[in-house]
């Protein structure tokens, strides 16, 4: 009983290794719209860390309860480079090593581009006799202005609102959505 009471309650310490912790790219300057730089990579990269702990505290995380990030506010060049890996243990825990220490980011300039917004029309019926205009909808905004890596902005040709229309049609309808790029 004392023997279960010690590795259930008052467990002793162990190290658990938690092999898929992802990593997040920050950036403090990002949020300034002024900022010269932005990542385009790195976000989602992921790393292997082993804890110190009890062994009932270690045995009740998860990937998710680990904190590790990149922080590239210092930047000052755009292109590829490699940047330390900063992780943060969850209370009670001790951090006994981490692989790898630095990941790749690449790094490029922020820009603002203004793109037209289309809507599209899907899953639709109509009622006998009647036609849909799908070339002209009448859109509550003209275009979208976003921001982010130049890069990736001339990856955009426009913004999509995609319209579905439960049932049939058999009159004029508003509708809104996200927008997709």
């Amino acid at each position: 009983c004392i023997w279960f009471y010690v590795m259930s309650i008052d467990s002793p310490t162990a190290t658990e290794t938690f092999s898929s912790v992802s990593v997040t790219v920050i950036n403090d300057r990002d949020l300034a719209m002024d900022s010269p730089l932005t990542p385009i990579s790195g976000t989602g990269s992921v790393i292997e860390v082993k804890l110190k702990g009890r062994k009932t505290l270690l045995n009740n995380l998860r990937e998710e309860d680990i904190e590790a990030y990149v922080d590239v506010s210092e930047v000052q060049t755009t292109g590829k480079g490699a940047y330390a890996v900063v992780v943060e243990a969850p209370e009670g825990t001790v951090i006994e090593d981490y692989y790898p220490k630095e990941i790749n980011v690449y790094m490029d300039k922020r820009s603002i581009v203004s793109v037209p917004v289309e809507a599209q029309l899907k899953q639709y019926s109509l009622v006998s006799g009647y036609t849909v205009n799908l070339f002209s909808p009448t859109l509550s905004i003209d275009s979208v202005q976003v921001s982010g890596p130049e890069s990736e902005l001339k990856k955009i040709d426009s913004a999509r609102l995609v319209v579905s229309f439960p049932g049939t049609i058999t009159r004029s309808f508003s509708s809104t959505g996200p927008l997709t790029l």
